[in-house]
């Protein structure tokens, strides 16, 4: 008995192919249909719907692109400092200077960092009792600027793998609503100059 193993014809290949194409295309793109065999067209509604989902899209990104002054981060971050621990300690506070660049108010929603577990708190004094209290979110208006220093705002880094040594760099980016400023915080046992003579200043 001879089986027929002959192989299929050129023209049968693109015909099944062509049928898969169909069929892909059916499953990825909402609004098509079949209109007659070999012709795939789009209806009229799929068509419109598709089109006004771009225009929006186009749309949503021009208003957010003007709105945040073109993707630029509106927080400038100065005096940025971590304070220097003995070795062994797993814990230890970042200051920094804030400012909103920008003619709105701007959101510090968090902080990240590579090398702990960052976040925002502040030290309060009530009735003699000094306590840390974490903070979720800080409005920072129009051209103001925010000290971040010992007794007050802070950035609390815990879990460090290693204690950071006097002179060495810890990295960590400050989260707000137009987007993430990052900076570089150099380990110091005092804060910088600059930073002491503003304190003296508004005091």
């Amino acid at each position: 008995m001879k089986m027929n193993l002959s192989k299929p014809s050129p023209r049968r290949r693109i015909v099944s192919q062509r049928s898969r194409d169909r069929r892909l295309i059916r499953s990825v793109v909402p609004g098509l249909q079949q209109r007659s065999p070999g012709k795939v067209l789009c209806s009229r509604s799929g068509f419109l719907g598709g089109l006004l989902a771009a225009s929006l899209f186009a749309l949503g990104a021009l208003a957010f692109a003007d709105e945040s002054g073109s993707g630029a981060v509106s927080l400038s971050v100065s005096d940025a400092w971590v304070r220097a621990m003995p070795p062994g300690r797993i814990m230890t506070a970042g200051y920094a200077r804030l400012t909103n660049t920008s003619d709105r108010p701007l959101q510090l929603i968090g902080v990240s960092s590579t090398e702990s577990n960052a976040s925002l708190h502040e030290t309060r004094t009530s009735e003699g009792k000094t306590s840390m209290v974490p903070v979720s979110r800080l409005t920072i208006g129009p051209g103001e600027t925010v000290a971040f220093e010992p007794g007050g705002l802070h950035i609390m880094l815990m879990g460090l793998e290693t204690t950071p040594s006097e002179g060495e760099r810890v990295p960590f980016c400050l989260e707000t609503d137009a987007g993430p400023s990052c900076i570089d915080a150099e380990v110091r046992r005092s804060p910088p100059s600059s930073q002491r003579m503003q304190h003296h200043m508004q005091h």
